[in-house]
């Protein structure tokens, strides 16, 4: 019988093997010595037959001997979880290589809702295409609806081919459809066309959660939360400088204008088909071993570490993630997923509400206020950068789950009593008061959002993580224009106050639904706690697959 003791002795004397060695050992000693059915039994039923006695002794030291080769080759192998090999990589060049890739990607999706807006007042105001001003302001409207339901389905469909065909291609196809068609907006000469490219390139931008959970499968667990929240950066940066640039563009400049702000997608292609590599979590879904393996290996030489210590020949990489059906957006829907699934849509819905809503609180509270333009881009931005230096330390410390409750209900909070000071008589309220106190419900809504982003890239398994996070990024785009929809048919701002309030509070709660994910193994925390046992299991299995050299392993 094998006991963890022994495991433990035998560990502690020979390294990190599998604990099958004695097992198996026991089982076949049985075999040779107890099994009288067994050519090569070493008991005879013929004791005076000398030549067959040798022979049986003779295949039995063969067998000990081939035992023995086992346990050395066993004894050279090194089993190691995923987290682990990415937390001995470190944090280093390798990382922000694709921290800048995907950060590309990420201001390219902040700039696409400024750059249609700019192409509204292009149109409404030039009319570049010669067409009557009646036809013009129709198609203005029908360019700006196609793009929301374009995004949504692109947010769908990269996401799951994201976890169909690997993480790089996905990456590099998002990049390159935002940046061929962006680039070709600028030379089209009939409506139609415009259409079809900002169409395409809106659902470029719907694959964006996809360079953001690639970036994250190559974070060491203790500083995957503050680097994906520095990467968001690029949002409000990109943000900002489309603001600051068209301030000083007229609008017949508009042809320059999109090519210009078609750079980071290029720059994000450069980068995703030069540095970006395969996702080694994804490839170790795929039962891809040597694959990973290999990735892994060039990320530490990237990193200035020795690739022979941290991954050894004869490594073997596991993780706890157990094996899912592979068509992720049913698994999601399944009885398993389907409380998660829920609450992860309804947190991205009312996160992209609120996000939205906040701004058109603002909007309506200093439309007469001689800042209002000042606002739109500096003081957004602002009030982003100091949500991330919130988060940063609220992120790891606080947890996840605590960091988007208290945002989205503070944010709330903030947003009702805007409104009702606005409500009040003029001149009782000072308007550096209510400048203060939007500036502060931006950070919180914003810092929030980045909670949320990081957490879920967290819960969900690796087989399914871009597909949900495309699933959720799909709901938070609903949630964006629904909210600019209903917000503008609500005239009181205490209402619109009320409101925001309310929804902060459902979203706050669905939220506090949501696992802790500081610190733990990416898509694991769903899951009921793994016993010792079931661990032990998951190891042996690896080790036994390991023996076969040309098959891969999952684990």
């Amino acid at each position: 019988m094998f006991y963890l003791y022994d495991l433990t002795t035998y560990t502690k004397n020979y390294g990190a093997i599998s604990p099958t060695d004695t097992d198996e050992d026991e089982k076949e000693c049985h075999d040779l010595l107890r099994d009288p059915n067994s050519s090569s039994s070493y008991w005879s039923d013929d004791e005076d037959d000398t030549a067959d006695d040798e022979k049986e002794e003779d295949a039995v030291e063969s067998a000990w001997q081939s035992r023995r080769r086992r346990r050395r080759k066993r004894r050279k192998e090194r089993l190691l979880n995923i987290d682990e090999a990415v937390q001995s990589l470190g944090m280093g060049i390798f990382q922000y290589r694709i921290a800048l890739a995907a950060g590309m990607l990420l201001a390219a999706d902040s700039m696409e809702v400024v750059i249609l807006s700019y192409l509204s007042s292009v149109f409404r105001a030039n009319n570049p295409m010669m067409m009557n001003p009646v036809a013009a302001e129709n198609n203005v409207d029908t360019m700006n609806m196609v793009v929301f339901p374009a995004g949504v389905a692109g947010a769908l469909v990269w996401g799951m081919l994201g976890d169909m065909i690997g993480r790089r291609k996905v990456f590099n196809g998002a990049a390159a459809m935002v940046a061929v068609f962006g680039v070709l907006t600028a030379f089209v000469n009939s409506y139609q066309w415009l259409l079809v490219t900002r169409l395409l390139v809106g659902f470029g931008i719907g694959g964006l959660t996809v360079p953001f959970c690639t970036f994250s499968e190559f974070l060491p667990p203790s500083q995957r939360g503050t680097n994906l929240i520095c990467v968001q950066v690029f949002c409000i940066v990109g943000a900002l400088l489309v603001h600051l640039t068209l301030q000083q563009q007229a609008l017949d400049a508009w042809r320059k204008v999109v090519v210009f702000f078609s750079i980071p997608s290029i720059l994000a292609l450069a980068l995703g088909m030069t540095v970006v590599p395969e996702s080694p979590r994804w490839l170790l879904a795929q039962d891809r071993q040597d694959e990973a393996l290999a990735i892994l290996r060039v990320a530490a030489k990237a990193n200035g570490k020795d690739p022979a210590v941290l991954f050894p020949a004869g490594t073997m990489l596991y993780s706890h993630e157990p094996q899912e059906p592979r068509n992720a957006i049913l698994t999601l829907f399944s009885s398993a997923w389907l409380q998660l699934t829920s609450i992860i849509s309804s947190t991205y819905f009312g996160m992209a509400f609120l996000n939205h809503g906040t701004i058109s609180l603002a909007v309506s509270v200093f439309s007469k206020d001689h800042r209002q333009q000042d606002y739109q881009a500096v003081f957004i931005a602002g009030s982003h950068f100091l949500s991330l230096f919130v988060v940063v330390f609220l992120i790891d410390g606080f947890g996840r789950a605590s960091t988007q409750c208290l945002s989205y209900a503070v944010g709330g909070l903030l947003c009702l009593t805007i409104s009702l000071l606005e409500d009040c008589p003029p001149g009782s309220t000072s308007p550096n008061l209510l400048l203060v106190l939007t500036f502060l419900s931006h950070t919180c809504m914003f810092g929030g959002k980045c909670a949320t982003w990081i957490s879920t890239t967290e819960i969900l398994a690796t087989e399914m993580r871009t597909t949900g996070h495309g699933l959720a990024n799909a709901f938070s785009r609903i949630g964006g224009v629904l909210s600019a929809c209903v917000i503008s048919r609500i005239y009181s701002l205490p209402s619109i106050g009320l409101a925001l309030f309310v929804l902060s509070l459902w979203t706050a709660s669905a939220a506090s639904k949501l696992p802790e994910t500081n610190v733990k193994e990416m898509g694991v925390v769903y899951y009921p706690l793994v016993s010792s046992n079931h661990i032990h299991r998951r190891r042996r299995a690896a080790a036994c697959s390991s023996s076969a050299p040309s098959s891969g392993n999952r684990y």
